[in-house]
């Protein structure tokens, strides 16, 4: 219930801070207004030249002109990319705070991970071990413990069905500790 929780209250702020504007949705709404000016002045200007030199005409071409040069796709296009780039982004597990967070992603240049990788793979596995420790002592004790190298180490070295540690603490920073056969 808490991951839910978690998450139900990181959804609940994407979509109230969403009314943050992506820079580009608002660019593109300046220019449709600007634009839509444009094409409303040249369809006047062609409707009187087209009035003057073929009046039975005049309405046809001032129609067509609206028709090809309308700015709706411009000022939706924006805003529909970006809402679907968010929705596929939700899809795989990446939650954004807002489209012009999306927008922003243009602008990175670096990306750093963290040391357990779990932004890379979102599981890890243990790849190599170093020292001689018996079978399933390490992971009778990870296995308790929920912080994702744990997790790993417990499927690397399973319990096997014997006895879990018991008096476990996690240590942010530096690990878990515990009793393993009164050790």
């Amino acid at each position: 219930a808490g991951q839910e929780t978690r998450v139900g209250g990181l959804m609940q702020r994407a979509s109230a801070e969403d009314d943050e504007r992506a820079p580009l949705v608002a660019l593109t709404d300046r220019l449709a207004g600007r634009f839509v000016l444009a094409v409303l002045s040249l369809a006047v200007i062609g409707g009187v030249a087209w009035a003057l030199v073929a009046p039975d005409r005049a309405f046809t071409v001032v129609v067509s002109l609206l028709v090809v040069t309308c700015p709706c796709a411009l000022g939706l296009a924006t805003p529909v990319a970006l809402a679907v780039a968010r929705g596929q982004a939700a899809a795989a597990g990446i939650l954004f705070r807002s489209t012009a967070a999306i927008e922003r992603l243009a602008g990175i240049d670096r990306v750093c991970f963290d040391k357990t990788g779990t932004l890379t793979e979102g599981q890890l596995r243990v790849a190599t071990v170093a020292g001689q420790v018996p079978p399933g002592l390490i992971g009778r004790l990870a296995a308790v413990s929920v912080h994702p190298v744990s997790r790993a180490v417990a499927r690397f070295d399973p319990p096997a069905g014997r006895p879990l540690a018991t008096d476990v603490q996690e240590v942010p920073g530096v690990g878990v500790r515990g009793v393993v056969d009164g050790h």
